[in-house]
């Protein structure tokens, strides 16, 4: 479904787009995935900071963010949201990344997380599967979507 989206959006055939993610191994791929890893460091601290003039560079003007809760959050909810105290980050654990594809200028990278904080005052902890969606835009990774799950745990 992935490969599909990506031909659609980059205009390629589902075999061109699956040699280029197959290419990821390549020599570049380590420095690529550093920022995107980098990039995801950056947005959790930014969000731990409540520092909406990070997450302003960070964010793309089209996100789309799916909480574990339901809660959907476009770029100005979530800046609000932070920037209000609606919505405050209080730990950010970041367990590694389960997979990071690159296909030319998007990366779809899959990490588990542990987050706590509080949603209007109440406050939540929970682990989550993170599916986000970042491109490549003006020589800096962009959060475009994300899609939150909660996990079982033991």
């Amino acid at each position: 479904m992935l490969l599909l989206i990506c031909s659609m959006l980059l205009g390629r055939s589902k075999t061109m787009i699956a040699q280029e993610v197959s290419s990821f191994n390549n020599s570049n791929s380590l420095s690529e995935q550093q920022q995107i890893s980098n990039a995801c460091k950056q947005l959790d601290q930014a969000l731990l900071d409540a520092d909406t003039a990070v997450l302003k560079t960070i964010l793309h003007q089209q996100l789309s963010l799916d909480h574990s809760n339901g809660l959907i959050e476009n770029r100005e909810d979530l800046l609000q949201h932070v920037s209000s105290g609606f919505l405050k980050y209080k730990e950010i654990v970041d367990d590694g990344f389960t997979e990071v594809r690159l296909v030319k200028d998007i990366a779809t990278v899959r990490r588990n997380i542990k987050v706590s904080g509080s949603l209007n005052g109440v406050d939540f902890d929970v682990t989550l599967k993170v599916l986000e969606v970042w491109l490549y835009l003006d020589k800096e990774w962009n959060l475009l979507s994300a899609k939150c799950e909660t996990t079982i745990n033991d």
